[in-house]
């Protein structure tokens, strides 16, 4: 049998259909298209501050000053939840929004609905579920 050599063939680029795009791409598509301006939302809570409730160990508090965001971390003891209140009235907040995470913000909702401010429940799945965000307590609280 005699030895034959291939002929080299002209490279083609293998025909590839197109990339899936994930679940989460989609996501931001979606979210960017439904709210293409998020500088134009309109504040719907002016006086509100967000409250990461951080289980076994502390809870941090985001507040707007300005133009800057103040972040602090409150522990789990009544004497300093009735601080992180009394700094949140200070501030003139009016409004708080928190997650919800197993049984940790039940006396934090009683004390701020104690001391008249309003308190709304944010499901965590929710806050995770915004494209292009981490996990990760600071930023869940802004």
């Amino acid at each position: 049998m005699a030895h034959t050599s291939r002929q080299a063939r002209p490279a083609q680029p293998s025909p590839r259909a197109p990339r899936k795009r994930s679940w989460r791409h989609m996501q931001h598509d979606y979210f960017l298209q439904r709210y293409p301006r998020l500088d134009a939302m309109e504040v719907v809570h002016p006086h509100a501050c967000g409250i990461d409730l951080g289980g076994k160990r502390s809870h941090f508090v985001a507040i707007e000053i300005g133009a800057e965001t103040e972040v602090r971390e409150y522990g789990m003891t009544t004497t300093q939840l009735c601080e992180l209140a009394e700094y949140l009235l200070e501030h003139g907040v009016t409004s708080v929004a928190m997650e919800a995470t197993g049984v940790y913000w039940m006396p934090v909702y009683d004390l701020l609905e104690h001391v008249g401010l309003e308190v709304f429940l944010v499901n965590p799945t929710h806050a995770k579920r915004v494209p292009g965000r981490r996990k990760d307590d600071k930023l869940d609280c802004r």
